[in-house]
This record gives C-alpha cells, sequence and structure tokens, in this order.
C-alpha cells in the first residue's frame, strides 16, 4: 500500500524548512560558526600583543608594569565571561544546534563586520601612547581611547550575533536572565581579575562603607575615632588601627549574595511574585554591605575596648562569613512566605534553569545530608570570633559533631551497608602521600604553633591535640564526605542527568562537587584532587561508606604526620 506524501515534508537525514545555513555544515557539526569563533579568538589574542604597554589609568594610581590597557583589559574579561555563557545557554539543545539566528546572507555580512571590526581595533590599538594617567590625557588622546573600547564593544556585539542560535531566545526570560547573570557575577568575581565590579565602584563604595562604619560606631563607642582620608582610609584611636582598603568593602559578600539569590530567584521563578523576588534579592545585597559596615565598627570596638588580638584574628576572619551566610538563610525563607509566591501556577517554556530543575525529594535528601556540616562550620565560625590567634576553643565543634554522630546513626548505617573494602584504604593512603607531596610545611605556622603548646599546661594541651585528632579522623571525613559525596553530588548528577546523560552527569558532578570541596579546604588543587578520588569510589560503590572510610584514612595518616613530625601547619 502506497502512502501520499506531502510536498513540503522532508527526506530522511535533511532538515526540515528552507534551507537556511550560512555556511558548511558536516555531520551535525556547525564549521561557519566555528571558524567564527576560531576568528575572534584569532582577533582576541592579537588585540593582547599589540595592547602590551599601553596603558590608562584611573587618576594615575594603577602600576603600569603589572596592568595592560587597563580599560580594554577590564571590560574584555567580563564581556568575554558573559558572552561564553550565553552562548552556552544557547546550545544546551543538541537537536538544536544546526539552527541559525539569522538568513545566510546577512549572517556573512555580520562575519565581515566583526573581521573589519576585529582589524580597526587592532590598528587603532597599535597607535594609542603608552602608559598615561587618565587625568593627563588631553582630548584628542582621550578620543583616542574611548574610540578603541568602542570598536571592542562592537566587536563584542558582532561575536555574540556570530555564536548564538535561534535557541538564545529561550534565555531572554527573565528567569534565565537572572540565572545568567548569577552565573556571570559569580564567575567574575572568581576568576576575573583586576575584578570590574570592584573597579568601577570602588571609589564611591569605599566612602560609603567609611561613612556608614563611622556612624555604627558611634552607636556603642565610647573612644573617639579619628578618620585619615588618604588613598586607603585609616580609622583610628588611642593604641588602635584599621585600614579600611578595597577589600574591606565588603564586595566578595555582596557578588556571593547576589548571585546566590539571583539562582535561587531564577529556580522558584515560575512560583514567585517578580517585582518582590526581585525586591528581596536587591534586599539581600544591601543587607551584606550594611552588615559589613558594622563589621568594621564592631571590629574597631573590640579592638579598642578589649583585646586587638581578638579583633583581628578572630573576629576579622569570621564575622564576614557568618553575615553572608545569614543574609542568605534570611533571603532563602523570605522566599517561602505567602505574600512572595503567586496564587496559581504559571505555565512556563523550558529553558536550561528549569531543565535543571530535581524533584523536591531529592533536594530535601540533599539538604539533610549537607545540614549537619553546615551547622559545624557555621559553629566553628562562631566559636573563631572569640579567637585569639590560637583556636583553643576547637573541642565545642568537635563535641557538636559528635553529638550529630549519634543523631545520624541511622543515615551512617545506610551509607555502610555495601561492602567496605581494602580500596578505601589505598585510596586514603594515596591521598595522604599526595596532599603532604603538593602542601609545603608552612615554618612560620608551625613555629607559632609549637610556641603556644609549649607555653601551655600538660593537660590543656593534651585535651586539645585529642579532640583535634577525633574530630579530623571522625567528625570530619563523616560530615563532609555526606555534604560533598552524599548530598552535593547526588544532587547535581539528578540536576544533569536529563541534560548530559547519566555519565557525562555523573562526570560533572563529580567535577563541581570536588572543586567546592578545594574551594572549602583552601588548598585547591589538591584538596579537588582528593575530592576526585574520594568521588570516583562513590561512583563506584553508589555509596559512601568507602569515601568516608578513604577521607578517615587520610586525615588519620596526616595526624600522625603532625604529631610525629611537629608538622603543625597541617592542622
Amino acid at each position: 500500500m502506497t502512502q501520499s506524501v506531502p510536498a513540503n515534508a522532508s527526506s530522511p537525514g535533511r532538515p526540515r524548512g528552507r534551507n537556511t545555513r550560512s555556511g558548511s555544515r558536516r555531520g551535525g557539526i556547525d564549521f561557519a560558526r566555528w571558524a567564527a569563533l576560531a576568528l575572534s579568538a584569532l582577533a582576541l589574542a592579537a588585540l593582547e600583543r599589540v595592547s602590551s604597554g599601553r596603558m590608562v589609568a584611573l587618576a594615575g594610581e594603577l602600576d603600569p608594569t603589572t596592568e595592560g590597557l587597563y580599560l580594554y583589559h577590564l571590560i574584555s574579561k567580563t564581556l568575554l565571561v558573559f558572552v561564553a555563557l550565553i552562548i552556552a545557554f544557547s546550545y544546551h539543545e543538541p537537536a538544536r544546534w544546526g539552527e541559525r539566528l539569522t538568513r545566510g546572507r546577512l549572517w556573512w555580512g555580520v562575519l565581515a563586520v566583526q573581521l573589519g571590526l576585529a582589524a580597526a581595533m587592532v590598528l587603532r590599538y597599535r597607535g594609542l601612547p603608552t602608559y598615561e594617567p587618565l587625568a593627563g590625557l588631553s582630548a584628542v588622546q582621550e578620543w583616542r581611547y574611548i574610540s578603541a573600547i568602542t570598536l571592542f564593544i562592537a566587536w563584542q556585539a558582532a561575536t555574540l550575533l556570530l555564536l548564538a542560535t535561534p535557541s538564545i531566545k529561550r534565555i531572554i526570560r527573565p528567569q534565565a536572565l537572572l540565572g545568567l547573570a548569577g552565573t556571570g557575577i559569580a564567575l567574575v568575581a572568581l576568576f576575573v581579575r583586576p575584578n570590574p565590579f570592584v573597579s568601577v565602584t570602588q571609589e564611591a563604595t569605599k566612602e560609603i562603607t567609611v561613612s556608614l562604619a563611622s556612624w555604627f560606631y558611634g552607636l556603642f563607642g565610647s573612644a573617639s575615632a579619628q578618620i585619615e582620608h588618604a588613598r586607603v582610609p585609616i580609622m583610628s584611636a588611642e593604641d588602635f588601627s584599621i585600614a579600611i582598603n578595597v577589600a574591606c568593602a565588603g564586595y566578595d559578600g555582596m557578588f556571593a549574595a547576589s548571585a546566590l539569590m539571583c539562582g535561587l530567584v531564577a529556580l522558584q521563578w515560575p512560583q514567585l511574585r517578580p517585582g518582590r523576588a526581585l525586591a528581596v534579592i536587591a534586599g539581600a545585597v544591601v543587607g551584606v554591605f550594611l552588615l559589613n559596615s558594622l563589621r568594621i565598627a564592631l571590629l574597631f570596638h573590640i579592638g579598642v575596648e578589649y583585646s586587638a588580638e581578638m579583633a583581628l584574628e578572630g573576629f576579622h576572619s569570621y564575622f564576614g562569613t557568618l553575615a553572608l551566610m545569614s543574609v542568605a538563610l534570611i533571603g532563602m525563607l523570605v522566599l517561602q512566605l505567602p505574600a512572595l509566591q503567586r496564587e496559581t501556577g504559571a505555565e512556563e517554556t523550558r529553558t536550561l534553569v528549569t531543565a535543571l530543575r530535581v524533584p523536591a525529594q531529592t533536594r530535601r535528601e540533599a539538604g539533610a545530608l549537607i545540614l549537619p556540616l553546615a551547622a559545624l562550620l557555621t559553629l566553628g565560625m562562631f566559636v573563631g570570633l572569640f579567637s585569639t590567634g590560637f583556636n583553643w576553643l576547637y573541642p565545642i565543634p568537635a563535641s557538636a559533631g559528635l553529638v550529630l554522630l549519634y543523631v545520624y546513626r541511622r543515615r551512617l548505617a545506610f551509607e555502610f551497608s555495601g561492602p567496605v573494602d581494602l580500596y578505601g584504604f589505598a585510596v586514603g593512603v594515596g591521598v595522604y602521600v599526595l596532599w603532604i607531596a603538593l602542601i609545603p610545611l608552612d615554618p612560620v605556622e608551625t613555629a607559632s604553633t609549637q610556641a603556644v603548646l609549649g607555653e601551655a599546661a600538660w593537660p590543656a594541651v593534651a585535651m586539645w591535640i585529642a579532640f583535634r585528632l577525633i574530630g579530623a579522623s571522625i567528625v570530619v571525613p563523616v560530615f563532609e564526605e555526606l555534604a560533598f559525596r552524599g548530598g552535593m553530588m547526588r544532587l547535581l548528577n539528578a540536576m544533569f542527568a536529563g541534560l548530559l546523560g547519566p555519565r557525562i552527569a555523573m562526570a560533572a558532578a563529580l567535577l563541581i562537587s570536588s572543586f567546592a570541596f578545594g574551594i572549602l579546604h583552601g588548598s585547591l588543587i589538591a584538596a579537588t584532587l582528593a575530592g576526585i578520588a574520594y568521588g570516583a569510589l562513590v561512583w563506584r560503590d553508589a555509596r559512601v561508606g568507602n569515601a568516608i572510610l578513604a577521607h578517615a584514612v587520610t586525615n588519620f595518616l596526616i595526624g600522625v604526620h603532625v604529631l610525629a613530625l611537629g608538622a603543625w601547619s597541617y592542622w
């Protein structure tokens, strides 16, 4: 029996609709678009080379030996991050990789414009003068710099048009834009140096921070605070002074709060009232900024009235993180209030943000596994507020961890229900060797700790060492593995499974959770590699038991290493 075929039907293996391809495409690979990407990379490399040694400084404050063409690098690094994110967001549906943003002739026209802008940029940057402060430029020189930056921005826009696909329209919706913005802010804050957000706003926000800190201190301080307005403001009274530099303005906290809240609102967008949800984001950022000013005032008060060591060694190190965590927690709770929720559900188009969602039950299980580590870290930071350089109060969070072990005994029994074999021991020993090999001994910290312990009474030293060994070998391995390999890794795997497939999703979850593990420990490379080793055990076993065992073996061997050789910096 024969069947009629409509005239406009596609033959097998051929795309439907009008052929609007703007370049060669074989086997699903868009050669024209990737060629445009390669040309853009070459133009950027050429621009980096010709801009070397050419410099325009704001108020003449930048060091020409360490900075390139300041405005160019500031804009380029930031825009490159966001362009890369937009391209990644628009390519998240593999079936649509062959789509085009424009028709063929217009695409080639944009390519010609992009190449022309690249050539014009190289010529313009090559002709720029070497380092001069912005205040000392003539009108003609200022115009040359402004035109160079304008060309660069236009080139970035043309590059985006060349690389994006029609599915870019899916990220124009508010929820995807918020997710994009949050991710971009986080990546720029972590990896782009000099930080463009800081560079653009540092002078204004620094002055506001100093004024607010002085006002807060006036509410409870008894001394007469003196502010010296130099390039770095100094707040002083009696025998105590603090310098309020750029980092003290609380940028890290504001970036973290904005990135986190943008992500939370994006994931819950269909259920939230848009205006009120955006107000929560703004409120979180402002809240972190105000708390940072309060931090400076309290630090100054503690240093003047009580102890300079407590102010600088304890309070200064922990209050900022606690403030950020408090604001984030309050923001998450506020988003659940009925006043923030829409009355009826709304239909939504599937985007990358919605594709990453996971069932509520999975989120709750992951949260339950991450919660104890978060509680212990919070308790440790709160105790650290009262530290004067050496954390004699470590037994407090260690004891709390032992209590939590009893509370989580059933979950631990489940995670150890699989076979516990020699692989866990072997990985633990291997990570110990790796840790000692990659992290050098810090002689200054070792000598400082040795001096403190040498001056203390032996019962206090013995108790501290005992709790330190118990905490490092039992409490820390259990709750770090439950959090990173049990909670975070499984949550990320569930998020990516429908988007990337099971194997790639698990690999992505392993790498991301290991990187987060590395960030927590400060020793990024060594701790990330350790996280990959522990995570590989979970990938193999589908349980966290062997990973806990491996982590415990590593930390116990490090403890033995510390006590046997006096290598205190590893603790």
